[in-house]
């Protein structure tokens, strides 16, 4: 059997269930409760500064994503959502 739960609000959340076996005539009812919470994820940095620049010029910074939870967290970065020229 495979349960899964995926809430798309932070905050505590409680949910009813009932398990059966229909065939035993088994039938019992559940209640799941959780407190749902925000990865913490972040970057190294709280700024970039990527000082001044000149038209046409270039500056590259690199900076770290940071998972402080005892729990990996899957992402991506959309390419809609970087602007500036691809290399």
């Amino acid at each position: 059997m495979e349960f899964t739960y995926a809430p798309e609000t932070t905050g505590i959340h409680i949910s009813s269930w009932v398990f059966r076996i229909r065939s035993m005539g088994i039938e019992s009812q559940f209640y799941l409760v959780g407190e749902v919470v925000e990865p913490k994820v972040m970057f190294d940095v709280p700024r970039l500064n990527f000082n001044p620049l000149l038209l046409n010029a270039k500056s590259v910074e690199k900076i770290k994503l940071l998972n402080k939870d005892h729990i990996p967290v899957a992402f991506n970065f959309s390419q809609e959502s970087v602007k500036g020229e691809p290399r």
